[in-house]
This record gives structure tokens, C-alpha cells and sequence, in this order.
């Protein structure tokens, strides 16, 4: 199998299993992702498609929320609060790269770290950070037991079906 092959199956497994876990818990309340971006960056668009395909391949409900290019830092934090304040969102993501104007630092801090669908806030990197000492071998901390955004996990899954594990 070539490595197109193998990664191209590994994603249909990842989504087949979301897809199923998402479908077969109807008890739970389903997940939902909200999408921000801010103007129109070629790259940011690429990827909020593509994390809008693989939400809805999965059968979990996405918001896109779309700002102008000029939106205000001000504008921008109040709905990111409103989002991370509202019981109903699982999990957002503010598509990077922002216009200029704005610092996606300061923006980011707005989102809990249950939320940070990228786990690209600092607690989640360096929780993503100390759990993959164990596949080198060292002890991890507990500390991040209850921080695990979806893109550790995926990379994790990833890791394991590749095995790159340590051993």
C-alpha cells in the first residue's frame, strides 16, 4: 500500500469511527463546531472547508461564521465569548491566518481549552506536548487528563496506526 493509500484510509477510518460514536450516542447531546473566520485568505478558507467537510462527513453539525476583512478586534472577541460562554458549542475554531490588524494571541485566550478545536492554545500544546513523551518512553502528567482536543487525538490515532509509538 503506498502512503497515499495508507493515509487516504487512515482518514476514511477516522471518520467512520466519529461518524459512528457521534450517530450511535443519541442520548448525548450531539456535538456542534463553529467556524470563524475573518476575511478571505486563501488558506484560511482552505481549511475551514475542509474542517467543515470532515464535521459534516462525520454527521456533526457546523456554523460557519463569516467576518469581513475590516472587522474590529472588538467585534471579533465578543462573539468568541458568546460562543465559549454558550453551553450549546462544543467546540470552535478561529480560522488562522487573521488580517493583520488583529492579534490572534489575544483573540484565541477567548476560547477555553475544552473548546480549542486546533488545540492551538498554549495549555493544550503543552499538554499535546507532555503526552507524547510517552511514546518516547517517558512519564506524563495528569495534568492535561481533561484537556484532549480532537486534533490530538486524531494525531495520536495517527501515531498509533503508524507506529510511531517509541517501540
Amino acid at each position: 500500500m503506498t502512503d497515499h493509500n495508507h493515509a487516504h484510509s487512515l482518514h476514511s477510518q477516522l471518520l467512520d469511527d466519529v461518524r459512528e460514536i457521534v450517530t450511535h450516542n443519541a442520548g448525548l447531546r450531539p456535538p456542534s463546531v463553529h467556524i470563524v473566520t475573518v476575511g478571505s485568505h486563501p488558506t484560511a478558507q482552505l481549511y475551514a472547508d475542509a474542517t467543515e467537510a470532515a464535521a459534516k462527513a462525520c454527521a456533526i453539525p457546523t456554523h460557519r461564521i463569516a467576518f469581513p476583512a475590516d472587522t474590529t478586534s472588538c467585534e471579533l472577541a465578543s462573539v468568541l465569548r458568546d460562543l465559549d460562554a454558550d453551553d450549546s458549542v462544543s467546540g470552535v475554531v478561529l480560522q488562522l491566518p487573521l488580517p493583520e490588524h488583529l492579534a490572534d494571541e489575544n483573540l484565541s485566550v477567548l476560547i477555553s481549552d475544552l473548546k480549542d478545536i486546533d488545540g492551538l492554545k498554549q495549555r493544550n500544546v503543552e499538554c499535546f506536548l507532555k503526552d507524547s513523551r510517552l511514546w518516547l518512553g517517558s512519564q506524563t502528567s495528569s495534568l492535561c487528563a481533561n484537556v484532549t482536543p480532537a486534533i490530538v487525538v486524531a494525531c495520536e490515532q495517527l501515531f498509533e496506526a503508524l507506529r510511531l509509538d517509541g517501540s
